[in-house]
């Protein structure tokens, strides 16, 4: 399978939305930094919801890895150049 093909399944684009939340996650958490300083409960709730976050990212790229043959980092560097 080619790269071409690759960008037309649905685990990209599922890998490209947790991508994309993980930065709204971060943003969420750095503008609300005071909240959670004061409310602990909070922090524990988003710090929890954050863990499945990167955990499901990390299992698509998983499957990304092993059935496309497709590793991002290798991928960045070599159209780097």
């Amino acid at each position: 399978m080619t790269n071409i093909q690759m960008f037309s399944t649905p685990s990209y684009y599922s890998l490209f939305l947790t991508g994309i939340l993980w930065v709204i996650v971060l943003i969420m958490i750095i503008k609300n930094y005071s909240l959670f300083t004061r409310n602990p409960e909070k922090m524990i709730i988003v710090l929890t919801l954050f863990g499945i976050l990167v955990g499901v990212h990390g299992l698509i790229h998983l499957g990304l890895e092993n059935y496309y043959k497709f590793n991002p980092i290798t991928w960045l560097l070599k159209n780097k150049k």
